[in-house]
C-alpha cells in the first residue's frame, strides 16, 4: 500500500456529516476516509441524513481515487444518506472537482447540491 496523500475532516452535527477535503486524494486516503466516516455516520444508519462537503485547495481524486469513493458513497445511500451538498472553497481546480464529484454521486439516488 502506499502512503495516504489528501487531508480530510469528518465531524457529525445533528442528522449531517459535514466533510472538509483538502487535496489532491489518492485511493489509500479514500480509504482511511471512508473509515472514519463510516464510524461518524453509523449512528445515523437507519435514519435520513445527508453529506455537507467542504473542499479547498486542489481536492482533486486521481482516477482509482473516485472509483473508489463512488463505490463508498453508493454504500452509504441504502442506509439512509438522501443528500448531499458541495461547498467549493478557495481552489484553482473548481470546474474539475465539481465534475468528478458530480459523477461519483451520478445514478445514486441521492440528491445533489453542487
Amino acid at each position: 500500500m502506499q502512503y495516504a496523500h489528501g487531508e480530510f475532516i469528518v465531524t457529525r452535527c445533528g442528522s449531517a456529516i459535514v466533510t472538509q477535503a483538502f487535496g489532491p486524494w489518492n485511493r489509500e486516503c479514500v480509504t482511511l476516509f471512508a473509515k472514519e466516516y463510516r464510524a461518524k455516520a453509523e449512528s445515523l444508519f437507519g435514519q435520513t441524513w445527508c453529506n455537507i462537503v467542504c473542499v479547498s485547495g486542489e481536492s482533486l481524486l486521481v482516477p482509482d481515487a473516485e472509483a473508489s469513493l463512488r463505490e463508498r458513497t453508493a454504500a452509504m445511500h441504502p442506509l439512509g444518506l438522501t443528500h448531499v451538498a458541495l461547498v467549493m472553497g478557495d481552489s484553482s481546480a473548481k470546474a474539475t472537482t465539481k465534475a468528478q464529484l458530480k459523477r461519483v454521486y451520478r445514478y445514486l439516488n441521492i440528491v445533489q447540491f453542487l
